[in-house]
């Protein structure tokens, strides 16, 4: 309630803001350039077995999921090919 409280002071004090909801998010990478992202895209798979290996057996319920790039900390845009909502 707090952070909506602010959020919506922030919004109307400067006319932009974060929304009243809460949704912290989980950065996985950063890549300071393309290639590092070409390159980490390259082991996907070997990155998804390794996880999948050591999450065996265990569970997290997410209500959605989403993926954005980042070209910059302040450029960013949403990948439609990862969407997941409940």
């Amino acid at each position: 309630e707090a952070r909506a409280i602010l959020s919506n002071s922030y919004r109307t004090t400067y006319g932009f803001g974060a929304g009243p909801k809460y949704g912290p998010h989980i950065s996985l990478a950063y890549f300071a350039k393309e290639s590092g992202g070409e390159s980490a895209s390259a082991k996907l798979d070997e990155r998804n077995e390794q996880v999948r290996h050591r999450t065996e057996g265990l569970s997290i319920q997410f209500n959605s999921i989403r993926a954005y790039a980042f070209t910059d900390m302040a450029t960013f845009y949403r990948s439609t090919s990862v969407l997941l909502d409940n």
